[in-house]
């Protein structure tokens, strides 16, 4: 198995693949706010002096749980969207996920399709092992396994369609 990327790897990654994405020089300034209340952190990177450039996500943690974190609002927008930037913004979030100590992380998209995460979560070769509905809400809930890579076997990721 590959040895998981830290959050400095995958943020040093993710500045890379911006700027080859948006044809910035190499040393182009990019953003990083982070901002942290309570099990809730939020996490975004943009390129300055342009608010409509920029991707992030949020993550949760269920209360009293020591296994599980959840990947929520991961949101890729302006010149960043169709740039290949899903992968890289997820592993990110992966390994903010484990290196807050969450063997398994679980998502949530908040847009009304999940057709474009699926296709994302495929690439990166996750696996759809159940689909379901929530009856709290009526939404289309998800359930994928990455069967290889940076996280180990038994990690989810699992998505929403709202």
């Amino acid at each position: 198995m590959e040895k998981a990327l830290t959050p400095m790897a995958a943020k040093t990654a993710l500045r890379k693949a911006i700027r080859e994405a948006l044809s910035l020089r190499k040393n182009a300034q990019i953003d990083l706010e982070e901002n942290f209340k309570g099990d809730t952190k939020s996490f975004q990177m943009r390129i300055p002096n342009d608010s409509n450039d920029s991707l992030g996500f949020t993550t949760y943690y269920f209360p009293g749980c020591c296994k599980y974190g959840i990947i929520s609002q991961l949101f890729i927008s302006g010149k960043m969207r169709r740039k290949k930037l899903a992968p890289h913004v997820l592993n990110w979030a992966l390994a903010q996920i484990s290196m807050d100590g969450y063997s398994k992380a679980v998502g949530t998209t908040t847009s009304s399709s999940n057709s474009v995460m699926e296709v994302v979560l495929k690439k990166a070769g996750w696996k759809r092992i159940d689909r379901g509905v929530n009856s709290n809400t009526d939404n289309v809930v998800t359930m994928w396994i990455q069967p290889t890579g940076k996280t180990s076997k038994k990690d989810t990721f699992m998505s929403c369609d709202s």
